[in-house]
């Protein structure tokens, strides 16, 4: 009986230190924002209000047991003046009344209890379930790991914003830079008004995708109050926002306003200037990108660990890079570290680069949703960034430009980033004598991705299966891709004789598996369509639920699985797009479809149990489908497209989804009726040809 009070007692203890804690974190949580915009009187009131409000939490939640006292005035003073010396634990204790001291004190000495560092750090979160949900995330993350924390927002351009996010946010010196706007700019009143909520919904499932794949180094740059509401809403305590080029002279006769996304993609590439320059690493994507697998070890394996500029190529499937002597295809001679910081000192002109052939610039197109950056001042690629913003403000200088066809009005949309990126790359260019054949200025160098290995030592492809993987291998290895040399002028490094040598680098377009775009289209009656091109098709069909475990994400839907990182819809409107993630289980930010239940790690039933087979349930879900196509299809032998059907509503479903042969060369196919997002048919004949390899994505904007 003895032994079993005693553990009894241990229990009931136990219980009431890990109930004590969200009481600690509620005294100790942080109210600079509220510091700034009221008065002292003002600051306590809301203080208070803030502490009932969590200890009413805490009750819902079940969490006290005991009767809850007020907070002692010192910590209360010690939460609005941040210079007061800093507060004594045992003595903020002991004014709480003795049956909260029992709990607390224990919660304090026990080992799950959050230490100070960490209690300190939870307090900029200022949503309770927010904070409580943090600290339990940091309870269960392994001693000494390099986790992202929480940051409470600021202006970019206050002295030590911008590095205090970037150690809060990338410790390792990784970071990805998102950003999103919330203001009515040309784009979300004309071109594609559904982005006027569209947009934060795909930050949202990137974000959620980064996580799933255990990769949370990442930054929002927004504006202040969209700041404050992803923080609120969704526990997105990353972003940050910036008054840069406010007052420009140029704004107002080029119809632009803080927010808007064409000077927010000019500010963003300034920032991502400065990170270089404090020696961050920096992949900057588009909120629209999906990433199937982990792509960091890609870009620090053999192959692409040579380049200081990893970026997507604008390119159709009917144009793509190929090599144009077997002879070339020889593996790379390194001449120094695989390690990406050792490549980013030397001059990128040392050593053999073996290429098979050459192109035109007119082929090279960079499409800078999907940029992987590791430069620094003096480096070629560190002018190509620096340029780019440089460009946009020369713009705004000039005459804002109103072509006839708009009638007098301004096209801001001379404005975008991504021409001015591609002139500077072009303009920097210089001979890569290395490179074999040897590459003048204006031309590209084509490399064979067999060149050397793909994936950094100890990693391998997605599908956690050997067999598979040597497959998926074979299949990238057909594929090749661009190379460009860039050197920045010397006059344009600044200095004097202290300015940084300049150093020439190197750029590669990705192939189309690593950063590739898709082409979509919906299609009505999927299930139809099958039978008529074959009826074996349906029993191949696979309707899968996303993986459970950390690090894995949903991969590309069908056969495509394993072989694409990361997809980039470039040319479709935001509604499709959204459809399209729904359909491929790529979906991860909707509150109301969660995917799964991650406590019981289990699906429904009745989509668990939906498989091949000509009346399953997953091909009569819905009435239409969508279809998939993509440039890297060109290289695969049987399939050139992708069909996924539609979920039932916005509930969990799984992802049921076949392989097509070319529809384009199938007679029975002709008659598929393809639909435009808003349901009118689409009567164009050269729809479904084209759809394979991605050959016309202006054809597929609806």
């Amino acid at each position: 009986m003895g032994m079993t009070r005693t553990v009894s007692t241990v229990v009931v203890l136990c219980f009431l230190c890990y109930s004590a804690v969200p009481r600690i974190v509620g005294a100790m949580a942080d109210t600079s924002r509220l510091r700034q915009q009221l008065a002292a009187q003002s600051v306590e009131l809301s203080e208070a209000r803030t502490q009932i409000e969590q200890l009413k939490y805490a009750r819902r939640q079940n969490v006290l047991s005991v009767e809850e006292p007020s907070l002692p005035r010192d910590l209360l003073a010690q939460r609005r003046n941040p210079t007061m010396p800093a507060l004594n634990m045992s003595a903020a204790l002991a004014a709480l009344s003795p049956a909260v001291h029992v709990a607390t004190a224990a919660a304090v000495a026990a080992p799950s209890a959050p230490d100070a560092a960490t209690l300190a750090t939870a307090s900029v979160i200022t949503n309770p379930t927010c904070r409580d949900a943090w600290l339990e995330q940091a309870r269960r993350s392994p001693p000494g790991a390099d986790t992202p924390l929480p940051f409470e927002g600021g202006n970019l351009e206050q002295p030590g914003v911008l590095e205090a996010a970037l150690q809060a946010r990338a410790p390792a010196k990784e970071l990805i830079f998102l950003s999103v706007g919330d203001t009515r700019d040309h784009r979300r009143e004309t071109k594609d008004p559904a982005l006027k909520t569209i947009s934060v919904d795909f930050l949202l499932n990137l974000v959620a995708n980064l996580k799933q794949l255990r990769i949370g180094h990442y930054v929002i740059l927004t504006t202040e109050p969209l700041c404050r509401k992803l923080q609120e809403r969704h526990c997105e305590y990353a972003c940050v926002w910036t008054d840069l080029w406010h007052t420009h002279r140029g704004l107002a006769p080029w119809g632009l306003k803080p927010g808007d996304m064409f000077l927010m993609w000019a500010q963003q590439w300034r920032y991502i200037c400065r990170a270089m320059e404090l020696g961050y690493r920096v992949l900057r994507a588009d909120t629209d990108v999906y990433l199937a697998e982990d792509p960091y070890p890609l870009l620090r394996g053999p192959l692409f660990s040579k380049y200081q500029m990893v970026v997507q190529h604008d390119v159709e499937g009917r144009a793509k890079p190929r090599c144009d002597a077997a002879s070339h295809r020889q593996g790379w001679r390194a001449t120094g570290s695989a390690d990406a910081d050792a490549d980013a000192d030397a001059d990128a002109d040392a050593g053999h680069h073996p290429t098979c052939g050459l192109r035109d610039r007119s082929q090279a197109l960079l499409n800078i949703g999907l940029v992987y950056l590791r430069s620094r001042p003096g480096g070629g690629v560190f002018g190509v960034i620096n340029g780019t913003w440089g460009r946009f403000l020369r713009k705004l200088d000039d005459e804002p430009y109103r072509p006839p066809h708009l009638g007098g009005k301004v096209e801001t949309q001379a404005l975008i980033d991504q021409p001015f990126m591609r002139e500077v790359v072009h303009a920097l260019a210089v001979p890569d004598a290395r490179a074999t054949p040897p590459k003048p200025p204006q031309q590209w160098s084509v490399v064979p991705c067999g060149a050397a290995p793909l994936y950094a030592e100890g990693h391998s492809c997605a599908l956690r299966d050997a067999a598979a993987c040597a497959a998926i291998e074979r299949q990238r290895q057909k594929a090749a891709f661009l190379t460009q040399l860039v050197r920045p002028e010397p006059s344009s490094l600044v200095g004097g004789s202290q300015a940084p040598a300049a150093l020439a680098e190197r750029v590669a377009l990705a192939p189309d598996w690593l950063f590739g775009r898709g082409c979509l289209t919906h299609v009505r009656r999927p299930l139809e369509l099958l039978r008529r091109i074959g009826a074996h098709l349906p029993a191949e069909t696979s309707c899968v639920a996303p993986p459970l475990q950390r690090g894995f994400s949903t991969p590309a839907p069908g056969p495509a699985g394993g072989l694409l990182v990361a997809t980039h819809f470039v040319y479709s409107m935001a509604l499709k797009r959204k459809r399209a993630f729904r359909a491929f289980g790529w979906d991860l930010a909707d509150r109301r479809n969660p995917l799964y239940n991650r406590t019981a790690q289990t699906w429904p039933d009745a989509i668990a149990g939906a498989g091949g087979g000509e009346d399953a349930s997953c091909w009569r879900r819905s009435d239409r489908a969508m279809l998939f196509g993509h440039t890297a299809f060109t290289d695969t032998s049987e399939t050139k497209s992708v069909m996924c059907a539609l979920p039932r509503g916005d509930g969990p479903d799984c992802t049921c989804c076949t392989g097509l042969p070319s529809l384009a060369r199938t007679e029975a196919a002709r008659g598929a009726r393809l639909e435009t997002t808003g349901g009118a048919p689409i009567h164009s004949g050269e729809a479904l040809t084209k759809l394979e390899g991605c050959n016309d994505y202006q054809l597929y904007w609806d």
